[in-house]
């Protein structure tokens, strides 16, 4: 794919970078796998296959447990996971959330302090609850060309039953891509030449390192 970008079979994001992000409000196990990291100008991002999990009681009715220890955790997040740098800051933070979300956290994903933001753009509101720091200054960011965005992206990654969220916290744009494919893993019986197995991992690469370089912010 060229110079700029790097495959690691085993390399894990780091765990610091995903609690950052705000995305999750809590998760006690964390793997990756298929570490991508590149750069695309002035921009830098890191995005690999992630698993998160929280620790639930033993008596939940779906329970992934670690037969080490024998103790009982549900998944929370299995998908694709990104963060990618840019050289604006954003003057406040800002959690986009899916309203599809599953339930499984027995506390609020919303947290003290977050302000409930009204965008003007009635598809996303049926799609999305967005909180901000400072619901006025996410207002004037969250215009509707950037909104549009976020929405042509979506649609170009998100299969059904997978969501796409997103958090900007300073210069960092963080997203979540839930789905229980296996990416960059073609079966065994395809062909490495088959070009469709290839796009269909590629999208993911392109459409959102895409969307850092489209991101605009508008001047509060």
């Amino acid at each position: 794919m060229g110079p700029s970008y790097k495959y690691t079979l085993d390399g894990n994001l780091d765990e610091e970078l995903i609690k950052n992000s705000g995305i999750f409000h809590e998760f006690t196990k964390v793997k990756s796998e298929d570490l991508i990291e590149g750069h695309l100008y002035n921009h830098s991002f890191q995005m690999a296959e992630t698993n998160l999990w929280y620790h639930k009681r033993k008596d939940d009715d779906r329970p992934w447990r670690d037969s080490d220890r024998g103790e009982a955790y549900s998944y929370i997040f299995k998908g694709l996971f990104f963060v990618g740098k840019i050289p604006q800051k954003f003057p406040t933070s800002i959690w986009i959330l899916s309203k599809d979300h599953p339930k499984v956290h027995p506390v609020s994903r919303v947290r003290d302090g977050w302000q409930k933001v009204r965008v003007d753009h009635s598809a996303f509101r049926l799609e999305y609850d967005v909180y901000a720091e400072d619901k006025e200054i996410a207002q004037q960011i969250l215009q509707s060309s950037t909104l549009d965005t976020i929405m042509e992206t979506k649609e170009k990654v998100v299969d059904p039953n997978m969501r796409l969220e997103l958090s900007f916290q300073q210069n960092n744009v963080y997203l979540s891509i839930s789905t229980i494919k296996e990416l960059f893993e073609p079966p065994v019986e395809t062909p490495v030449t088959d070009k469709e197995d290839f796009m269909a991992n590629f999208k993911y690469l392109v459409n959102t390192t895409g969307l850092i370089q489209q991101l605009t912010l508008a001047k509060p």
